[in-house]
């Protein structure tokens, strides 16, 4: 089937949904950008295969992965501003502010106590995810990051991704396709668990009052910066934000690089506060992981994969849908790996199981998990017990070999097409031979 960009847009208009997010939140709206986006599926999860089956009002999986991600960012702003959070871009000034005079205060305080917080920070991210001392190594610092090594994507990148999907076509639409497919579903995992850092100085309350001796402050200040934070990525328009690419440098509060290959891997984390910092030592934690053994095997394959879907502009979907997506992947997870502090590790091994499956495999069991389904709940479980249970090398290598079997039947019972994201709803053939 021959396409033509003005056919793919055509078929775009015809598959055009306009039903909206849904809210509880009546004082309190999104960027109509983000709304418009959401339902037209204009975002860089377009390739991913979400489950199709959505209770209405909802339109598409997104449009609920946003409503549910939305009301946790409104009542944030309510309980640590005490305000309503407002609709779209009316409140940017008001968060501007916000963010300016709590992070004055903030910087006022930490500098006199920067290295016994970025301690802190590892401590805290090392007990919370369970990594063992050797495991990994960590290096942080809170000071203001360079913007060396940031990108967004190069003019035109993010301009209706139907003309590049019409490119792909011609090329290698196949592994190319369900590898960024599986590399945009990660990432948006990791900033996903990485966010729920924002807020993690709650349990360090004790140790912030006995370093800084203005606990009670700092916390009432990093939970007005960072609500304020989190809410300006849903009330600014796309454009103002750097969604739609032009190559910019974006602004940086907190980066992370890692080094996987070294013995034990190491994380390098830079914040301008201490809760960016933790959200950039979880982050390089998963991205550890994800570097080791997430990746397809073919270097080049991988490469050109990364430098598709890993700019910061991308990212901005992936801090807006990933918490969302994360959590309800959390909550997939049987209850002792949360309730248990000697199993907490073992989300981390979950994580790695998951990962590591190749792309198709890895993007049939996330939307068997996201849809709640029968057979997800039974993968995970299975998943679960292997990995929990007390047996030799070899025997943990056959357990998960039948695991592996179980999901590849699955996997081959579903057609390659139903894993094109939105090629599949626009009726477009792959490529043949």
């Amino acid at each position: 089937m021959k396409l033509t960009k003005k056919a793919l847009l055509l078929k775009l208009r015809e598959n055009l949904n306009e039903m909206p997010m849904t809210f509880d939140t009546p004082d309190s709206r999104p960027n109509p950008d983000i709304e418009r986006d959401l339902a037209n599926r204009d975002h860089t999860f377009k390739k991913v295969n979400f489950p199709k089956n959505v209770e209405q009002p909802n339109s598409n999986f997104e449009e609920l992965l946003a409503s549910k991600r939305y009301k946790e960012i409104v009542d944030n702003v309510r309980q640590k501003l005490g305000m309503p959070l407002g609709t779209g871009e009316e409140s940017m000034s008001t968060l501007n502010s916000t963010m300016g005079q709590c992070q004055m205060i903030v910087s006022r305080i930490e500098s006199q106590h920067a290295e016994e917080l970025a301690a802190l920070a590892i401590e805290l991210v090392m007990k919370e995810l369970g990594v063992e001392e050797g495991d990994i190594v960590y290096e942080a610092k809170i000071e203001l990051p360079s913007k060396e090594g940031f990108k967004n994507s190069p003019p035109g990148e993010m301009e209706p991704e139907e003309v590049e999907l019409e490119k792909e076509l011609v090329d290698e639409l196949d592994d190319f396709t369900l590898e960024r497919a599986k590399r945009r579903m990660i990432n948006a995992m990791m900033q996903g668990a990485a966010t729920k850092g924002h807020f993690m100085f709650h349990y360090a309350a004790a140790k912030l009052q006995e370093i800084t001796g203005q606990g009670e402050r700092l916390i009432a200040m990093y939970g007005a910066l960072m609500s304020a934070a989190d809410a300006m990525l849903w009330q600014g328009s796309n454009r103002g934000l750097g969604v739609g690419g032009g190559g910019g440098t974006p602004m940086v509060a907190g980066k992370e690089k890692v080094y996987p290959n070294e013995n034990p891997p190491r994380v390098v984390a830079t914040a301008i506060n201490f809760p960016i910092l933790v959200h950039e030592l979880i982050k390089g934690t998963y991205e550890v992981i994800s570097a080791m053994r997430s990746q397809p095997k073919d270097k080049d394959l991988a490469k050109r994969v990364m430098d598709k879907e890993d700019s910061k502009n991308k990212e901005i979907w992936d801090f807006r849908l990933g918490p969302a997506i994360w959590d309800m992947l959390k909550d997939s997870f049987p209850e002792d790996t949360v309730t248990e502090e000697d199993k907490v590790g073992i989300q981390l091994i979950m994580f790695e199981a998951i990962i590591s499956k190749p792309a198709k495999q890895f993007l049939v069991f996330m939307r068997e998990i996201l849809s709640s389904s029968d057979t997800g709940k039974r993968l995970m479980k299975s998943l679960y017990d292997i990995i929990n249970s007390e047996i030799n090398d070899y025997d943990y290598e056959v357990a998960m070999d039948e695991f592996n079997k179980k999901l590849d039947e699955l996997s081959n019972g579903i057609d390659d097409d139903d894993l094109y994201g939105e090629l599949g709803s626009l009726g477009i053939d792959k490529p043949r031979d």
